[in-house]
Formats: structure tokens, sequence, C-alpha cells
């Protein structure tokens, strides 16, 4: 029982990772991962489903875990029932613009506005998106400097290395990545988790488009970047996987 609830935790924190990557998979991909993860589920209920013996010296014990099956069982019916609605829904939202595995060269993005962009797997590469988008996804990018307009929605980036991002966003979600420069500007937080090498600064005055941020309902604060939570360093006190962006360095 206890190692099947044990499971269960894992279940869902694999799913959760899971449901962030399905937008950069290929469909047949994120239809093998939803199959997979209904019968990993289906098992997990059967084996919770599993009653213990009963014995006669020990009657309170058993009733008592027979109590924590039925919650058991609840709870992992709503987590997987969330679970799948989540993956359908990824599913559904594939970004209309996908930009992929650009190499030494430079590209405007055009025509996106209010639409979900991902661009992914590019190398030595300057990419600019030089309209309002929807959300956008930066995923295994290398020496590389991305220009994104401001946008009402968020930015996640993961598993970038060594690159430059000219940001401005309602929220920052960076994953698995290190040794990058963040001008930002972001109308909330910017949350990162498993990096390190992060270092913030404000985005530069010829970044800002601030008639952009007038349409995205944003007021300039030139100290936003400096609002930071790390999820790998829950002490008090400054985490060391990111630092401030000295002036010399941010434009």
């Amino acid at each position: 029982m206890f190692l099947a609830t044990f499971k269960f935790s894992i279940f869902c924190e694999v799913s959760r990772i899971l449901n962030e990557s399905l937008v950069v998979l290929p469909s047949y991909e994120r239809c093998k991962i939803q199959s997979n993860l209904q019968k990993y589920s289906a098992d997990l209920t059967q084996a919770i489903d599993v009653k213990p013996k009963k014995f006669g010296f020990c009657r309170n014990v058993v009733e008592s875990d027979l109590k924590k099956d039925v919650v058991d069982r609840e709870l992992l019916k709503r987590e997987t029932a969330k679970i799948e609605r989540n993956i359908e829904q990824d599913i559904k939202a594939v970004p209309k613009f996908v930009l992929e595995g650009l190499q030494n060269d430079q590209k405007t993005i055009l025509n996106c506005k209010d639409e979900d962009v991902l661009i992914k797997d590019c190398k030595n590469a300057t990419i600019t998106i030089n309209e309002i988008p929807g959300t956008v996804h930066l995923i295994n990018l290398s020496n590389s400097v991305i220009v994104a307009s401001p946008l009402k929605t968020s930015i996640f980036i993961r598993d970038c290395k060594n690159c430059q991002f000219y940001l401005s966003c309602q929220q920052l979600r960076m994953h698995a990545s290190t040794d990058c420069d963040v001008s930002l500007h972001v109308n909330s937080r910017a949350i990162i988790e498993d990096c390190s090498k992060i270092r913030f600064g404000p985005l530069p005055l010829k970044y800002s488009e601030t008639d952009k941020l007038d349409v995205c309902g944003f007021k300039f604060d030139p100290e936003s970047h400096k609002k930071v939570d790390d999820f790998n360093w829950l002490s008090k006190g400054q985490s060391p996987n990111w630092s401030l962006l000295s002036q010399s360095k941010n434009g």
C-alpha cells in the first residue's frame, strides 16, 4: 500500500514535468505519452484497490488502512483526471509558429500577434519576435540572442546555454539553463529552477517598446528584473544560481 502511494506521488511529479514538455514533441509522441500515462494510472489504481489482509488481532489498524485506501483511490482518480485534461489541452495547444534548427543565421518572426511561438534547437542564431505574441517557448538554444516584443502572458525557457535574452512579459519561467544573460521587464516575477549562472538586468531602453507595454497593460518598472524566485534555493539570502547583470554588459 505504501509503495503504491509512493509511486503515485512520483507519477504526479513525472506527469507535471511531461505536461510542461509536451509542446515541443511531435503529435505521435504526445499521443504515446498520453496512452502510457493512462495505462500507468490504471495500474496504480488497481494496486491501491488491493485490500490488505485482515487479521483478528489488528482490526483497528486494518480499518484505518481501509479508510486510507478510499482516500488514496479518490485522490488518484481526481489527479489522473486532471492530468489527462491537461495533456489533452496541451496537445491541442501546439504553437502555430515554430522555428527549429536555425544555425549561424538571423531570423525575424512576423505576423504572430496573439499566437504562441516555439523556438527550439537553435545555435549561434539571432532571432527577433517583432509583434506581440501569445506564449513563447524557448527550448534547447545555445550561443544565441533572442529579442521578443512585450507579451501579455508567459515566456518559458528550457535547456538553454550561453544565450542573451531581451524580454518583456507577464511571467518568466526558466528551467535547466546555464550561463545566460536575461535583460528583463517582468510584470509579476521571474522563476528559475535547476539553473546556474543566470544573470538578470534591466531591459535597455532601445528594447523597451513602451507603446507595446501599454498595449499589454504593463507599467514600466526599471527594477522588475530583480524580482526572481529560485525554486532550488528556499533559504534566506541570495541564491548562488543567479546574480544581477553589470551595467557594462547590459545593452
